[in-house]
């Protein structure tokens, strides 16, 4: 059975969706438009520096907007997929992901990716993307164009494919389509678990290994991965750096269609860590379990992750866990009604000057509404409610008192 979405409107895919099952599926998207079929490893694509490649980017997006008979100009082998989203943002008060009260139209992402197939079983792959966070200082880690994947795979048979490269790291859901606009139910997923400033990191710089296992009705799908990678610290400034990192992702498919589970756990040791001298090391471990559902006209989708490290040296610990939960219903093939609630708690324990916390850190409560023009055109409206110690524009420690605000995005997505 095909693992679709949630938000494939009913008999009719919105614009990307899974080809295959569990591992393979995973891997690949397919773009299904008026029953054409191309396979591509489409997703959350960011990260190129050179200003020369921008020039042959547009040159591309250009080629592809032509249809089919263009396409059918390169060379045999190379596909050429891409993605955009542009929103326009506002709060009522204070600055929360790059958005104030002035509002912001400085807030898209927008990818392209080229795929080499060398034969039916090997492919080069290499996916660019630009990104804009408005106000936020995020802005200023990333370069305009940034290099996301760059990878060569091959699958030794049906069930088995490896990766080798700037790969995806397999843990969640929604690692596999992050920033695929026309896929998202809202403009990003949950920001407590896959946000630039978690504990992980939505590419990784080593190599994969999966491996599918049919069960009769039901299906194990297995994803290894190992490497070294980095992620935005709690500073919005500074970045901390995984020299070797390890773990896997399991999804369980059942016989129930469309409902799959899935755990996935990952070790790593991180340099760099705020606060802390240079020479300091912090042993991680991270845990993310995970359920994800489609029944008829309704989505279900929620995910817990738990993160503890600490450092004995200077003696102390820090769990943090996040959860969300989120529903989709379609009311037609083009209108989709979505809700959404996520909290991220913290505990910090420094004996050293008597820091003991245990509370919720923040959270955001969501709702949103989406209408596709065209299988690849969709619009969104979405509202949220954050109470939380993430403002951006003034310092707040972990124990202090959160700060509310509220803010609304209105976005426009397409993919080809």
């Amino acid at each position: 059975m095909d693992v679709e979405p949630a938000l494939t409107t009913r008999g009719t895919p919105i614009a990307l969706v899974y080809s295959g099952r569990g591992n393979e599926g995973r891997g690949d998207l397919t773009h299904r438009l008026d029953g054409q079929e191309n396979r591509t490893a489409m997703t959350d694509l960011r990260k190129f520096r050179p200003a020369r490649i921008v020039p042959a980017l547009a040159a591309a997006a250009a080629l592809s907007a032509l249809g089919a008979p263009a396409m059918g100009q390169l060379p045999e082998g190379l596909s050429v997929h891409g993605f955009m989203t542009q929103a326009y943002g506002r709060t009522d008060e204070h600055q929360i992901l790059g958005i104030g009260p002035a509002g912001t139209a400085d807030y898209r992402v927008a990818a392209l990716q080229f795929r080499y197939a060398y034969d039916a079983r090997s492919a080069f792959v290499i996916q660019l993307s630009h990104e804009r966070i408005g106000r936020s200082p995020l802005g200023d880690l990333e370069p305009a164009v940034d290099l996301d994947w760059v990878f060569y795979e091959h699958r030794f048979d049906d069930y088995t494919v490896a990766r080798i490269g700037k790969v995806r790291n397999p843990i969640g859901i929604y690692n596999e389509f992050r920033d695929v606009g026309t896929l998202l139910p809202f403009y990003r997923p949950p920001i407590f678990l896959y946000g630039e400033q978690m504990y992980t990191s939505e590419t990784v710089d080593g190599m994969t290994l999966g491996r599918r296992f049919p069960l009769g009705d039901w299906e194990l799908s297995v994803d290894g991965f190992a490497g070294s990678w980095s992620f935005v610290q709690i500073d919005l400034a500074t970045k901390a750096t995984v020299d070797l990192g390890y773990g896997a992702q399991v999804w369980l498919q059942t016989p129930l269609d469309g409902l799959r589970v899935g755990v996935a756990g990952m070790r790593y040791t991180t340099r760099g860590n705020v606060g802390a001298p240079p020479d300091v090391e912090d042993q991680q471990a991270l845990v993310v379990a995970s359920l994800d559902g489609r029944f008829g006209p309704v989505g279900a989708r929620t995910e817990f992750r738990h993160v503890a490290f600490g450092e004995d040296e200077i003696g102390y610990t820090v769990t943090a866990d996040a959860y969300y939960g989120e529903l989709t219903l379609n009311v037609t093939d083009q209108l989709t009604l979505m809700g959404q609630a996520q909290w991220q708690d913290l505990a910090l324990e420094i004996p050293a000057i008597m820091l003991s916390m245990d509370e919720n850190l923040e959270r955001d409560l969501a709702i949103g509404v989406r209408y596709a023009l065209t299988p690849n055109v969709v619009l969104k409206l979405e509202g949220h409610r954050y109470r939380g110690r993430s403002i951006e524009d003034q310092v707040i420690f972990p124990w202090d008192e959160r700060v509310g605000a509220n803010y609304a995005l209105f976005s426009v997505s397409t993919s080809f």
